[in-house]
């Protein structure tokens, strides 16, 4: 289907069209329902799958958005519906809440029909759920009864799931610290300086009718918008016609009722900030921690458009100036604060450093983090000290002053101004190759790029004068104008001449003292927090002896317990009978869903390849290996994957995707015969000192990773390096993974880079710190993993302990022992 702006189909006006480019050829398009609900319509070859978010602007610090993440889609009879479905249609889904937008994300491998059976049931739940103040109670924050397994007796325990997930995110180093700087740089009260997910002390005090009235204020259709995602065999019009109708029915409103007003972007109509007046002031918290010298981290914080709206190509100037600042192991910052070697001019103590901004945010704060900060660098002097060095090198990069050596700034900003040109390179193939690539909705952890990538999209372009509503959804013309920036800001270099990043940086207020807070450890706090719930529980304790005229406390613990018991079969009884009443149709959106007759097995069953042999004589053999598991039929029975032991020698499989102009290509080592006991310390960590050390030439001249990246940015898109692992553990494969943008660039380069990662790393004495420092850098990030959410880290002891003979496993996959082997490699 071919989309007009301002054409009317189905319900639907056309916003805007996305185009390839500047051909102006639609590739989807934003699509404005007459009920206010916002739609955009991408085009990718594979399952039907979608992106619905909610605008969900905090009102306090209790977190009613992150608490309607957990209750709308998962309690009540219509919670329970949703997920009984989701497993009948073989569907993924999967939510988060972010400050001001809550998503929720799915697929369907079974077609369009269940696809849309699941989108009215989840609409259904979303703008009319029925869960219960109990079921909000016990979901949120409430009192539980265990038993203690050493004594027998009872005892209270804090329960909920929302609660307990914001106690272990405010355990970490960072929460309390960005909480405390987001207050300084919006003002107390503002949207952006509240925690959505909620603090502790603010979720114990949510009550029920302010989750209801929260989520009655924001969960209406012109508040509301979904990414839909749809592959050429779905017919469009039909699928926007179906979808049309279930706006209708269950948000009310008919085709030719009044036009609602929708409100997508709305961060970027918040309240004006307040930022406090003295930003040089720092902001210090403390994290609990049992040891006093746990490393701890340093932020600082800008607010670049304060003073003025930035367009398009400036917000991405932005971006792109900080990440060659600041943004990983190949920046500025990095060689000039944290790696050891001759290039550290200023010890930071960090072990990396990042960058961000926040282009869809009144104000634009950008933030650059020192990261595990060694605990003695965190000082008043010495932050002090840091961010007089992050305000000179922001000078030097721009021109706005020099050191004694003018050579050396010249060549400061060269190696900058080539990095931006390198890092512009890059973001033009990586956005090639997403618009290829299926936007994995329904994925733990998919984030939110497509809805924001849209929505700025949308926004920015509206500012441009003589707007005609196309959209290049690559952002090419932008690329080009930052390389023909960088291509000007590298001749000034050589010139000698003022570089044009001077009046953009003063413009961003780079050159002025950024906000400045830390956080560090606090072992005293881990006990006054314990004392506290302590004090909680016996108050707790005490009310329930006075509710049952009681003056025992495992009496009144058990008669709370046989209480609680008893509403929970309450509560399940009361949502199957609602569950079959909106089975039937009653009470709700009719509800039909069957198990489909012939389950797809895989995402991608109609998927085309063929296995090759590189022997050829050997080819026999491997076809009636594979012959049968080659076809889109299913395979017949008694047909197994084929095991590695019995492949007659090496093969090469050759997948082929529809409309796709990118390659890649993936070599895959098995490791266990090549690699002995005595050598699995250096198994651990071996992808990660391939990726970060850099290469050697053919000619023989190495190439450190800042220059490694820069010639694969200008050749192809990307070569990684990772370890594998297959489900019992009894195989491990060393993968290296290359992808261009065409076939002829992976001819003419691509498989040269694979055969350097793979040949020729740059592993020398003289290239020692990038190597100390990659093993530095996998050791903080395992740190740090461990340190997250459970959900992130929990699996891995558990398939650890099923799998603790396979050592290869252990070394490739656990993450203690990962752990281990970095401390020894860096030792």
């Amino acid at each position: 289907m071919k989309f007009v702006p301002g054409q009317v189909l189905e319900g639907f006006s056309v916003l805007s069209v996305y185009t390839n480019g500047n051909n102006l050829v639609s590739t989807g398009a934003r699509l404005l329902h007459r009920t206010g609900f916002t739609v955009d319509v991408l085009p990718f070859q594979s399952v039907p799958q979608a992106f619905l978010w909610v605008h969900s602007v905090p009102f306090s610090d209790k977190g009613e958005p992150h608490t309607l993440e957990h209750l709308v889609l998962g309690k009540g009879s219509k919670g329970s519906i949703v997920s009984a479905m989701e497993a009948t249609l073989l569907s993924d889904s999967s939510a988060f809440t972010e400050q001001t937008m809550t998503a929720y994300h799915w697929c369907v491998p079974t077609g369009w029909p269940s696809f849309l059976c699941l989108f009215r049931a989840k609409l259904d739940a979303l703008l009319r759920p029925n869960f219960s103040e109990q079921e909000a109670h016990r979901e949120v924050c409430h009192m539980g009864v265990t038993t203690d397994e050493d004594s027998g007796k009872l005892q209270l325990e804090e329960k909920g799931t929302v609660y307990n997930e914001m106690v272990s995110y405010y355990d970490q180093p960072s929460a309390l610290m960005l909480l405390a700087l987001h207050r300084k740089l919006f003002g107390a009260n503002h949207a952006w300086s509240l925690a959505s997910g909620g603090t502790p002390d603010g979720i114990r005090q949510l009550t029920y009718e302010e989750i209801r009235k929260f989520h009655s204020t924001w969960y209406t259709l012109n508040r509301m918008g979904m990414v839909l995602s749809l592959g050429s065999k779905v017919d469009l019009g039909g699928a926007l016609r179906d979808i049309s109708e279930a706006l209708f029915e269950l948000g009310g409103g008919t085709s030719s009722g009044p036009l609602v007003e929708a409100e997508p972007l709305l961060d970027w109509k918040l309240p004006p900030i307040a930022p406090q007046s003295n930003p040089e002031s720092l902001v210090m918290t403390y994290f609990p921690h049992t040891s006093a010298s746990e490393p701890g981290e340093i932020t600082f914080a800008w607010l670049a458009g304060r003073t003025r709206q930035m367009n398009y190509l400036q917000t991405y100037l932005l971006s792109i100036f900080l990440r060659c600042l600041a943004g990983g192991s190949t920046s500025t910052l990095h060689f000039l604060t944290v790696e050891d070697g001759p290039q550290r001019v200023h010890r930071s103590g960090a072990s990396s450093i990042s960058t961000s901004d926040m282009d869809n945010v009144v104000g634009h704060p950008c933030f650059l983090f020192f990261n595990s900060v060694e605990r003695d660098m965190i000082s008043e002097e010495k932050i002090q000290a840091l961010r007089d060095f992050v305000i000179h090198t922001i000078a030097r990069v721009c021109g706005k002053v020099h050191s004694a050596e003018a050579q050396d700034d010249i060549k400061l900003r060269t190696q900058f101004n080539t990095q931006v040109l390198a890092l512009t390179r890059s973001d033009r193939k990586a956005r090639r190759s997403w618009r290829e690539t299926p936007p994995a909705f329904g994925t733990r952890g998919t984030a939110d790029f497509v809805y924001r990538h849209l929505s700025g999209l949308n926004y920015y372009m509206q500012l441009e004068p003589n707007d005609n509503r196309y959209r290049d959804i690559l952002n090419e013309q932008v690329l080009d104008d930052i390389e023909q920036f960088a291509q000007k800001a590298l001749r000034e270099d050589s010139a000698g001449e003022p570089s044009s990043w001077l009046p953009l940086v003063e413009q961003w207020g780079l050159l002025s003292v950024p906000y400045s807070a830390a956080v560090a450890p606090d072992t005293e706090l881990r006990k006054a927090m314990d004392a506290e719930k302590t004090a909680r529980m016996d108050a707790f304790t005490a009310k329930l002896k006075a509710k049952y005229g009681l003056s025992d406390d495992q009496e009144a613990l058990q008669r709370y317990s046989q209480e609680y018991a008893e509403v929970t079969a309450e509560i399940e009884a009361h949502n199957k009978a609602t569950e079959l009443e909106l089975l039937k149709g009653k009470g709700g959106a009719p509800v039909a869903a069957s198990f489909p007759d012939s389950p797809p097995l895989t995402y991608d069953d109609e998927l085309e390849y063929e296995v090759i042999a590189i022997d050829p004589s050997k080819q026999a053999a491997v076809d009636k290996i594979y012959k049968p598991l080659c076809t889109c039929t299913p395979a017949p029975a008694g047909v197994e994957a084929p095991r590695v032991e019995e492949l007659p020698g090496p093969v090469v499989v050759v997948s082929r995707f529809e409309g796709r102009s990118t390659v890649s290509v993936q070599a895959a080592f098995a490791v266990q015969q090549d690699v002995g006991a005595e050598e699995l310390v250096l198994l651990s960590t071996l992808s990660d000192l391939l990726d970060s050390s850099g290469v050697i030439l053919e000619d023989g001249t190495p190439l450190k990773l800042k220059e490694t990246e820069e010639k694969i940015s200008e050749e192809i898109e990307y070569v990684s390096t990772y370890l594998r692992s297959s489900g019992d553990g009894r195989k491990v494969d060393l993968v290296f993974s290359v992808k261009a943008s065409t076939f002829s660039e992976m001819a003419s380069h691509g498989l040269a880079w694979l055969r350097r990662f793979s040949q020729r790393p740059y592993w020398r004495l003289e290239n020692l710190p990038a190597m100390r420092q990659a093993v530095r850098s996998e050791l903080r990030d395992l740190t740090d993993k461990l340190k997250s959410r459970d959900e992130f880290w929990v699996d891995g002891p558990y398939n650890a302990l099923l799998r603790q003979t396979c050592a290869h496993y252990l070394a490739a996959r656990c993450d203690l022992t990962r752990m281990h082997s970095c401390l020894r490699m860096a030792w």
